[in-house]
């Protein structure tokens, strides 16, 4: 510390110095080139025309000229040229002229100063260590006043100078520039909305989308690669208008009919009919405006890749929203998608609760997952009652796993008591809602007598029913009895 401030008082005082000796040369100067100037009365002299580069200035007599060029030397201004032969200076007949060699010493005075007015330059003095000292400021131009001859104290303490390390631009992520658009045209990045010029996506392929009144809709896949940046400037092409009539009868317009709700379709019309190119857009439109519905939507798209790439990691971003908002398909989906790690870290306790909303909201098949996590005990407190009774909800609405697995429990006694009976029951109504496992198990306790009196004759019509649904082993089944 010492050192430095040792250092900043000396370069201080030798700005000081350097200061006042411009100072004192500029007077000097001054003085000389008004002697030039007072001794200099000889004859009119005029400036030809050639080295003109604006209108003449007349001055009324010998005094006014002088004065003119008197104030320009007089005057020291750090930012201005040197005084140039620029005007055309003509003096008027009852007065004497300023000689060319008056005008011409003054010239190169101005020119002299001009390019000597070089401040004193300080050097930063060398430090042993690693502290850098404080710059020094740059020297402003001075006037003719004396400069103080008292140093101006360096700070007590040099500033140290901060060192903030580059951040790295993310790896996995890169940048889109988009060109000139309409002032209406909305972007879209896999559906999403985005805003501004630039956009910051990940390291991927990306379906880009641009909408804008009077053109058509511009798609494209752009690929990003990690810390790349993509300047993007789609084509628009503007929309074909139909000629108009030629003939000067008016069109008849429609009486309370709007006019722009001409047959476009919602998002769960294209969606129902399987229009799944018109169905990104309008349900991109819908779900950015905040519908569950249409969120569900996008998520199923992307999760099945209808229309466009398959992502789960979107999917997932679509189904989380819409789940938020109470959407219990979505809600459903959440929970497939965190019980298998799909698009999402694996988590089979939100997704166990994810799975109770929406079974509660009377989803058939969040029931039956609700109902196995609660069997296994998945993310929750295992509860084989509860899983019987979830079972049968969703079994009553027509998933026939959720009956087979009824039907297990009933045969086991998992849960509640052991009933053959009730087990069969179960396994006949999912294998009538096409579980070809369930239509095996029934022929066999028929076959055997299990449950039911035997009959052969029952259990070849369920070997037949489960050799349509698709089971291997009927087959053989069949071929035994029919011996």
């Amino acid at each position: 510390a010492a050192v430095e401030r040792a250092n900043a008082e000396r370069a201080a005082v030798e700005r000081a110095n350097a200061e006042r000796a411009l100072a004192e040369r500029i007077a000097a100067d001054r003085a000389a080139a008004e002697r030039v100037v007072a001794e200099s009365t000889a004859a009119a002299a005029y400036i030809p025309p050639s080295i003109t580069d604006s209108s003449p200035v007349l001055y009324e007599d010998q005094a006014a000229a002088l004065s003119a060029i008197q104030h320009h030397a007089s005057t020291p201004d750090a930012n201005a040229a040197p005084l140039t032969m620029g005007k055309t200076v003509l003096i008027s007949k009852s007065g004497i002229g300023i000689v060319v060699v008056a005008l011409l010493a003054v010239v190169g005075y101005i020119a002299f100063r001009g390019g000597n007015r070089t401040g004193a330059v300080a050097t930063t003095p060398t430090v042993a260590d690693s502290i850098k000292a404080p710059p020094v400021a740059a020297v402003a131009p001075v006037d003719s006043s004396p400069p103080p001859t008292t140093p101006t104290p360096a700070p007590e303490t040099p500033a140290v100078a901060a060192t903030t390390p580059a951040i790295a631009a993310p790896t996995d992520s890169g940048t889109i520039r988009v060109g000139e658009l309409p002032a209406d045209a909305r972007v879209t990045v896999d559906g999403r909305s985005m805003r501004g010029k630039t956009l910051r996506v990940s390291a991927r392929a990306h379906q880009l989308t641009v909408t804008a009144k009077g053109f058509e809709v511009f798609k494209e896949k752009v690929t990003i690669a990690s810390g790349a940046t993509v300047k993007w400037a789609p084509k628009l092409v503007a929309t074909v208008v139909a000629a108009a009539p030629t003939n000067n009868t008016p069109t008849p317009t429609p009486v309370n009919t709007p006019s722009n709700s001409v047959s476009k379709k919602s998002c769960r019309e294209l969606m129902r009919i399987e229009d799944f190119a018109a169905a990104h857009e309008t349900c991109a439109t819908e779900a950015d405006a905040g519908n569950a519905s249409a969120q569900a939507s996008m998520g199923r798209m992307y999760a099945k890749g209808l229309g466009l790439t398959r992502d789960a990691a979107i999917a997932v971003t679509w189904y989380r929203k819409s789940a938020a908002s109470g959407d219990h398909e979505s809600q459903t989906f959440m929970g497939y998608a965190l019980r298998d790690g799909n698009g999402v870290k694996r988590d089979d306790k939100e997704s166990a609760q994810l799975f109770k909303l929406a079974a509660e909201g009377g989803d058939k098949a969040a029931q039956l997952e609700y109902a196995v996590a609660l069997e296994k005990g998945d993310g929750l407190k295992k509860d084989q009652a509860s899983a019987r009774e979830w079972y049968k909800k969703s079994a009553d609405q027509g998933v026939s796993m959720a009956a087979r697995r009824l039907g297990h429990m009933f045969e086991k006694g998992d849960g509640g008591p052991k009933s053959e009976p009730e087990a069969i029951a179960a396994y006949e109504r999912a294998a009538t809602l096409g579980d070809a496992e369930s239509a095996m198990t029934v022929g066999k306790w028929y076959r055997d007598g299990r449950g039911v009196a035997q009959s052969p004759a029952q259990a070849l019509i369920w070997f037949k029913k489960a050799l349509d649904l698709g089971h291997k082993d009927a087959q053989n089944e069949i071929k035994k009895l029919q011996k």
